[in-house]
């Protein structure tokens, strides 16, 4: 971290290759028919708006909301992994700028810059809550 807008594609998984594969295309469409495209590379996002998801990285389980009410456990994948966490509000405004400011046929990150590992980010959003939480590994 951070990666650059010039990096490597190098995707480590099926989901990578599709996210890759769109942005090579949309390359194409710009470089062959003149198609005003611009490549944005979007982070995960999370905040206020991000619904029905509260908090997308580490799944669809229900976490502590504001009045402390959560579930008795939560099931998880790996949370060993570091994520760029973008507020969804100040991803709309990034679009608008990139749109408005940026270059067609060119890669945008949308991101913080700032990675986060995650396991560290559930228990904070845990702490919000007084009921004992217990994480599980997901199958």
């Amino acid at each position: 971290m951070p990666v650059s807008e010039t990096a490597l594609l190098a995707p480590v998984n099926p989901y990578g290759v599709s996210k890759a594969a769109v942005d090579l295309m949309g390359y194409q469409y710009y470089k062959s028919f003149g198609i005003p495209v611009y490549r944005i590379r979007a982070f995960s996002h999370t905040g206020p708006d991000n619904r029905p998801r509260p908090f997308c990285p580490i799944g669809p389980n229900k976490l502590p909301d504001r009045t402390g009410k959560a579930p008795a456990e939560i099931k998880v994948g790996n949370l060993k992994v570091i994520r760029d966490l973008f507020g969804c509000r100040r991803r709309c405004s990034a679009y608008e700028s990139i749109f408005e400011k940026g270059r067609p046929g060119e890669a945008y990150n949308v991101c913080s810059g700032i990675g986060h590992q995650l396991d560290i980010l559930l228990e904070i959003i845990i702490g919000f809550s007084s009921k004992k939480i217990a994480i599980k590994d997901r199958p």
